[in-house]
């Protein structure tokens, strides 16, 4: 795993003074051509000043601006037609990079940088029909569910060129992206401050009016409400009747798990659930995905110790994404009772037992075992409850908004030189705009036997910056002495990305939780105020009250156990 300040508010004001501006003048006769002209290029500057990339913008926004009723939402969809365009345009470029020179794992990872893109497309797609459908109020309403889809996109890109191994074709790609991720970065900072937006623009907000549904709301049973009523059922252990059953001695209707994912319907549509009960037994499989195009998956086991999937891939012959045993790129998946594991060991390096893409997904009670890079957590919003999640390097990872909770971390021993370090999120833009990170609550940090009777002791971090930005939460959990008591370190001498980061502890116990010998990085937090913890918490960071109750899995909505 290859691993800017945060910006002032957006404001809009200042394009529709000057385009009112401009009528009056024109009703008065006293505008020329060239001098209106100026001023439009004036009121683009303003606009584009707080975005991380202002000639990107300048370049999207200019013609907007020379429309005289243009409004907010005229802005917001051009930042994403915009970017929509340009990636379309660069989905074809990785597979024309292809090239014998480049070796196997680098063009593996090219074809999967072209599937990415086309993921890339169809969130921002999904954007953009939310946009058309909705009134800024509304737009204004549902603005995390922007946030979401941008955030996924920028981690797509990212991980175009982060899994490239070439160093000169790692850097071709990233310049012949950048376009692509430079909209797409300016697109977020306009939906991430559409408020401030509003406010600036005295467009009030109708008080009286009754707001949408927030994604996370609970139902009375404290589960999220984006789960459906069947996830429900099954997470409160009164299962659906299966659309398919998985069984190794012939006695379901498929052996293999990729024979019952192949059944799935093609015309599927809507919340309808398609569940599968996959039976005890150990399943070795070379390539199991759920796509994109399968959504609402739910997957129950014979529990996380008998129902088992495997796999050995490592890096040594796959790109980084392409060693994971399980692939989840679905919305709306869900698993219980179900054991995912990559068997590589330490040597194979990079080796995932299961990498999610997709977006609301769960997993209740089920074990992620591995070494380097066990849990992928790459995109979109992830929830895990009651799971055992062992490795040693980076073992949770991603660019996600990713919320652990009720879980026991389980720290592996590594080889002899080598540290563990429990996480490694990759947010690369502010957080304050993107809403993604890691947060580890109600949680147990452990370590295996086998790393506490190692004569030399092994330094174990709880994680480090693997982006600007990267943002990390371990809070109300329960850590163990065999934590080095600095508690995190920096990426890399080169690039430590511990300037912009948000690391931050809040009421942790257990010898490890000590905070008197923690790294003095201005980023890292030791949080005291409650108010401040439970911004992390289900409901604020990813609105997981409404989705994880159509799941079923249950959840803790705040602070409390």
């Amino acid at each position: 795993m290859t691993r800017k300040p945060l910006i002032v508010s957006v404001s809009l004001i200042l394009v529709i003074s000057v385009v009112i501006g401009a009528i009056l003048v024109s009703r008065n006769g006293n505008s020329t051509g060239e001098k209106s002209l100026s001023k439009k290029m004036k009121s683009v500057e303003d606009v584009c000043q707080p975005t991380l990339f202002k000639d990107t913008c300048m370049s999207t926004m200019t013609p907007i601006a020379a429309n005289e009723s243009a409004s907010p939402k005229d802005f917001l969809r051009a930042a994403l037609v915009a970017t929509i365009e340009e990636v379309k345009i660069m989905t074809e470029k990785p597979g024309a990079m292809k090239n014998g020179s480049h070796g196997t794992i680098d063009n593996m990872a090219l074809d999967d940088c072209k599937e990415f893109l086309q993921f890339s497309i169809k969130d921002l797609e999904e954007a953009l029909a939310k946009l058309e459908d909705n009134e800024i109020h509304e737009v204004n309403d549902q603005v995390d569910e922007f946030r979401n889809w941008l955030a996924a996109v920028i981690a797509f890109q990212e991980t175009c060129h982060d899994q490239i191994r070439n160093p000169e074709l790692k850097v071709g790609l990233q310049d012949i992206l950048r376009n692509a991720t430079q909209l797409t970065t300016n697109a977020l900072a306009l939906f991430a401050e559409l408020s401030t937006i509003l406010g600036s623009l005295n467009i009030p907000l109708d008080v009286t009016r009754k707001p949408a549904r927030r994604l996370l709301e609970v139902s009375e049973h404290d589960y999220p409400l984006w789960l459906s009523e069947g996830n429900r059922r099954l997470l409160v252990g009164q299962p659906p009747k299966p659309n398919a059953v998985v069984a190794q001695d012939g006695s379901g209707q498929f052996k293999t798990i990729a024979a019952a994912l192949a059944s799935y319907p093609k015309n599927l549509s809507g919340d309808i659930e398609f569940v599968i009960y996959v039976k005890a037994g150990i399943y070795t499989e070379s390539k199991l995905i759920v796509s994109d195009k399968q959504e609402n998956v739910l997957m129950y086991g014979d529990g996380p110790e008998n129902t088992i999937i495997t796999g050995n891939k490592d890096q040594r012959k796959y790109a980084m994404t392409d060693t994971a045993t399980f692939t989840v790129q679905g919305n709306g998946f869900v698993a219980k009772e179900i054991g995912f594991r990559n068997t590589a060991g330490p040597a194979g390096e990079q080796a995932l037992a299961l990498i999610v893409y997709g977006d609301r997904t769960a997993f209740f009670h089920c074990n992620i075992e591995g070494f380097q890079d066990s849990l992928c957590a790459m995109t979109h919003r992830q929830f895990y409850r009651d799971c055992t999640i062992s490795g040693t390097i980076d073992f949770v990872f991603g660019q996600s908004a990713t919320i652990i909770q009720n879980s026991k971390i389980v720290v592996r021993k590594p080889l002899s030189n080598q540290q563990n370090i429990i996480s490694a999120d990759g947010t690369s833009v502010p957080s304050d705009w993107s809403h993604t990170g890691l947060v580890f609550q109600h949680c147990n940090i452990v370590a295996e036997n086998e790393l506490l009777a190692t004569e030399t002791p092994i330094q174990t971090f709880l994680g480090r910056p693997w982006k600007e930005y990267s943002t990390t939460f371990f809070m109300q959990s329960t850590i163990g002495d065999f934590i080095d008591p600095q508690g995190w370190v920096i990426w890399d001498t080169k690039t430590p990305n511990n300037q912009n980061c948000y690391y931050a502890e809040y009421a942790n116990t257990g010898p490890g939780a000590k905070t008197d010998k923690r790294v003095k990085w201005e980023c890292h937090k030791v949080i005291t105020d409650a108010k401040v913890a439970s911004k992390f918490t289900v409901a604020p960071f990813y609105q997981g009250d409404v989705w994880l109750k159509q799941s079923g899995i249950p959840f803790s909505l705040g602070l409390n156990p």
